[in-house]
């Protein structure tokens, strides 16, 4: 009798251990469904990004292939001519003139926003009366667009210089 009960001590022991190792391995199984799951996601997103990829490539293409809009040339105002004013003489100035600022609006181009990168800035242009967002180009500073070279840009404005003068154009 008491063999018996050994013997079903035993058993009941090596049930629990079996039990115990079911249980893991059903455990194991969930999680294998779990990262299965999470690659499927991982997998559907990369692929809706080489689609995202493949259109942003297919643009940058078309871009590419479109010739640069000429710039319109500013129509200048008739000037009227009045008889001269008698003027008098102005005292030398001793101090040395800062560079003319003036807002334009007569560039080839609006500004249609500023953006920042880091410590870079990068002015969105786009030519006057464009009508699809593929017109706008971003360009940084140091970089010259019809003449009108970007010196800085910031908080909805940038400046630029055109023929030996800073313009300032501000984000429309």
């Amino acid at each position: 009798m008491t063999t018996l009960r050994a013997g079903l001590q035993d058993t009941r022991k090596k049930l629990g251990e079996m039990q115990q190792e079911l249980s893991a391995a059903a455990k194991q199984a969930g999680s294998d469904d779990a990262v299965r799951q999470s690659l499927r996601t991982l997998q559907d997103a990369q692929q809706g990004l080489e689609t995202r990829l493949s259109a942003l490539t297919e643009q940058l293409t078309a871009l590419k292939s479109q010739p640069a809009p000429t710039p319109a040339a500013p129509v200048a105002a008739p000037v009227k001519k009045n008889a001269p004013a008698a003027k008098k003489p102005r005292p030398a100035d001793t101090r040395r003139a800062a560079p003319s600022l003036r807002v334009a609006r007569t560039a080839p181009f609006v500004l249609t926003g500023v953006e920042k990168r880091g410590a870079e800035s990068w002015a969105a242009i786009a030519p006057r009366g464009y009508s699809s967002l593929s017109q706008v180009a971003l360009v940084g500073e140091g970089e010259t667009v019809a003449g009108w070279t970007l010196v800085s840009a910031g908080y909805g404005e940038a400046t630029f210089r055109v023929n030996g003068r800073l313009t300032v154009l501000r984000a429309e």
